[in-house]
C-alpha cells in the first residue's frame, strides 16, 4: 500500500494566526492563460476556460494563483510585449471576464497576482509610437534612446536573445534600448512622468481587486548612468556581451521599489512578488527584508539554474534559509513558463517518472519558503522532443537556433539540445484528459500537445488514487495544516551525503523530518536521530510497499521520498 496520511493533532485545525501572513501561507499556482483551458474552440486558452477550472484548483488545495500576462499584446513575445496595459487581449477576453474571474476565485478562497511587465513594453504601445516620432514630442524621453557612437551602437550591450541591444530608428536618427527582443523597448524609468503613469496603472489594477503583482525583470529598471560597455572576460571575442551588472541593482532601485510600496502597494494592501537576477542572499535581503518595505517575495532562481544538479539544489535551499532566517521570507521553485519541466531536469523521466516527480513536489511544499509551481506540474507533464526548427515557435529559442546554425553546429545536436531547454516545454497545452489535443481545445492549439497527454493527464490521474495527483493534493493538505512546514526552523540532515539528503523542519510542536533518494538505484542511510523515538509517525511516501527500519537503517527505493512527524 502507498503510505497514507495519518492524522495529528496539527491537522485538527488551522495554521495559528499569530504569524499569520496569507503570502507565506499560500500555495501558488501558476496560470499561462494561452495552454491552460480554451472555452471557445480557437485553440487558445482564455480567461472563461480558467474560471470554469477554479473548481478543479481549489479540489487541488491551490490558495493562490499567479496569472501570467493578459494585457493587450502583438503576442510577439507571448503577452510579455504590452502594447496596452489598461486592455485585455481579445485572445483572452474582456474586461468582464477578468473582474467575473477576480470575483470567483476570491469566492473560492484563492488570491490573485498578475504579471506586471513594466521594463519595456511592446513597440506598438501607444507611448514608442509617438516617442519615436521626434526627439522633442511629448513622449521622447519614455523610453531610452541614444545616439550612435563612431557611427555604430552606444555600447556593446547584448539583448536576452542574441544580438545588439540597440536598435537604429531611421525616424530618431538614434538607437534605441531593448534588453529582449527590438519589439520589447526598455522604458526610461529615470522619467518621473513615466513612474507616474506606471504607478496609476497598478492602482487601476489594484482597484480591479487583484491582491498583487510579480513584477518582471524588477530588478532592471534602472539602467547603469553613461551606458558603458559591459565589461569583456579574457578570451571572449564576443561583439555584443550581456550587461547584468549594469542593469541589475543599480543604484536607486531600492529607493523605487521603496516608493512603489508605500505609495502604490500600502494602500491596497497588496503585494510584489519580484523576479530578480542575479541576486545573492545578501543582496536579496535588500529587496525582501521585513525591514525594508519594498516587495514581500522574491523569485529564488538558484534552484532552475542548478539545472537538475540536486547538490547545487540543496546548498542553494541551505544558504537562502540561514541568510534569510527571521529577516525575510523565502520562495522555492522548480519550474515556470521560461524553463523547461521539472521531472524532465530534476527527475527520471523515462524509468521512475512518477516516483521522480512525486519527490520533487515533495521538496517543493516541504522545504522553507512559499511554493510556487507551473500548471501540469501536479500530474507530472514533463518536456518534449523538437524534431524539426519549424517546432520552435519561441520567440528566444527560434534565435539561439538560428545563430547556432549559423555558427556551423550540427542541426541535430542543436534540436536535441533545444529540447531538453526550450521554453514551450513549459508552455504546451495543459493535459486535461486523453481526448483529442488533451482535452484543452475543441481545435488545433496554438501550440503542439506532447504526445504523452494519453497517459499523463488530469482525468486520469484523478481516478488512480496513487497517481501524482492525488500525492500533491494529500501533500499541499499537509502543508496547511502543519505549521512547522511553513514557519518551522530549518536543519539539514547528512550535509556530506549528495544522493540521500533530508532535512527538519521545527516548531515548537512538532518536527517534520523530510528524506529522499536523489538517485535512480537502492540506497541507504543511518536512521536520524531525530526519528529514534516512538513518536515519529510516517505522514507520508511516494512508493509502493516502503521498507521497514532494520538495524537503525533505512533503506530506499529510487527516488523515493518519505516526511516524518514527530510530535514533542
Amino acid at each position: 500500500m502507498l503510505c497514507q496520511m495519518h492524522a495529528s493533532k496539527n491537522m485538527k485545525k488551522e495554521i495559528k494566526r499569530e504569524r499569520h501572513a496569507w503570502w507565506k501561507e499560500a500555495i501558488f499556482y501558476q496560470i499561462y492563460p494561452l495552454s491552460f483551458y480554451d472555452s471557445n474552440g480557437d485553440g487558445k486558452g482564455d480567461l472563461p476556460g480558467i474560471i470554469q477550472k477554479l473548481p478543479y484548483l481549489k479540489e487541488l488545495g491551490v490558495t493562490a494563483l499567479w496569472l501570467s500576462p493578459i494585457y493587450k499584446s502583438p503576442m510577439v513575445d507571448n503577452g510579455y510585449d504590452v502594447s496596452d496595459y489598461d486592455s485585455i487581449d481579445p485572445t483572452f477576453g474582456t474586461m468582464d471576464d477578468f473582474v467575473t474571474f477576480i470575483n470567483r476565485a476570491h469566492a473560492l478562497g484563492m488570491r490573485v497576482i498578475i504579471d506586471l511587465v513594466v521594463n519595456h513594453t511592446s513597440d506598438q504601445h501607444p507611448w514608442f509610437l509617438e516617442s519615436r516620432k521626434s526627439r522633442t514630442n511629448d513622449k521622447s524621453d519614455f523610453y531610452i534612446w541614444h545616439d550612435a557612437v563612431d557611427g555604430h551602437e552606444p555600447n556593446n550591450w547584448a539583448s536576452d536573445i542574441g544580438g545588439s541591444a540597440w536598435t537604429w530608428d531611421e525616424t530618431r536618427q538614434q538607437y534605441y534600448l531593448h534588453l529582449f527582443s527590438q519589439h520589447q523597448p526598455d522604458l526610461n524609468w529615470r522619467n518621473p512622468r513615466v513612474k507616474e503613469e506606471i504607478f496609476a496603472m497598478m492602482r487601476r489594477w489594484l482597484e480591479r481587486g487583484i491582491d498583487g503583482f510579480r513584477a518582471d525583470m524588477g530588478n532592471f529598471y534602472i539602467k547603469a548612468e553613461g551606458f558603458p560597455d559591459a565589461p569583456r572576460a579574457p578570451g571572449d571575442t564576443r561583439r555584443y556581451i550581456h550587461p547584468e551588472g549594469l542593469v541589475a541593482n543599480q543604484p536607486g532601485i531600492h529607493e523605487l521599489w521603496h516608493e512603489i510600496h508605500r505609495e502604490v502597494l500600502e494602500p491596497y494592501n497588496a503585494i510584489v512578488f519580484g523576479e530578480l537576477y542575479f541576486l545573492t542572499p545578501e543582496e536579496g535581503l535588500h529587496y525582501v527584508g521585513y525591514d525594508r518595505k519594498e516587495m514581500e517575495l522574491l523569485y529564488q532562481y538558484h534552484i532552475m539554474d542548478a539545472r537538475g544538479r540536486w547538490p547545487e539544489v540543496t546548498e542553494a535551499v541551505r544558504t537562502w534559509a540561514e541568510a534569510f532566517a527571521h529577516k525575510a521570507w523565502n520562495t522555492i521553485t522548480f519550474s515556470n513558463h521560461d524553463s523547461p519541466r521539472s521531472v524532465s531536469v530534476y527527475g527520471d523521466a523515462m524509468h521512475y517518472h512518477d516516483a521522480s516527480a512525486k519527490l520533487i513536489m515533495t521538496f517543493l511544499l516541504t522545504a522553507p519558503g512559499t511554493p510556487f509551481f507551473l500548471q501540469g506540474e501536479e500530474i507530472g507533464m514533463n518536456n518534449m522532443t523538437v524534431s524539426c526548427a519549424d517546432e520552435l515557435t519561441d520567440i528566444k529559442m527560434r534565435s539561439i537556433y538560428e545563430q547556432r546554425i549559423a555558427s556551423g553546429e550540427d542541426q541535430g545536436a542543436v534540436l536535441a539540445d533545444l529540447s531538453q531547454w526550450n521554453r514551450d516545454n513549459a508552455r504546451t497545452p495543459m493535459q486535461w484528459s486523453d481526448a483529442e489535443y488533451a482535452g484543452f481545445s475543441s481545435h488545433t492549439p496554438w501550440l503542439h500537445v506532447n504526445p504523452q497527454y494519453t497517459h499523463i493527464n488530469v482525468a486520469t490521474q484523478q481516478k488512480d488514487k496513487h497517481s501524482i495527483w492525488h500525492y500533491v493534493r494529500r501533500l499541499i493538505m499537509i502543508r496547511k495544516y502543519t505549521p512547522a512546514l511553513v514557519y518551522g526552523d530549518f536543519m539539514p540532515l547528512f550535509p556530506d551525503n549528495y544522493i540521500m539528503y533530508g532535512f527538519a523542519r521545527s516548531d515548537k510542536d512538532e518536527t517534520i523530518v523530510v528524506l529522499f533518494n536523489f538517485a535512480s538505484w537502492d540506497n541507504y542511510i543511518a536512521v536520524p536521530d531525530v526519528l529514534r523515538t516512538q513518536r515519529a509517525q510516517l505522514l507520508l511516501c511516494n512508493v509502493l510497499s516502503p521498507r521497514p527500519i532494520t538495524d537503525n537503517t533505512l533503506f530506499f527505493q529510487p527516488w523515493e521520498t518519505r516526511v516524518y512527524s514527530v510530535s514533542h
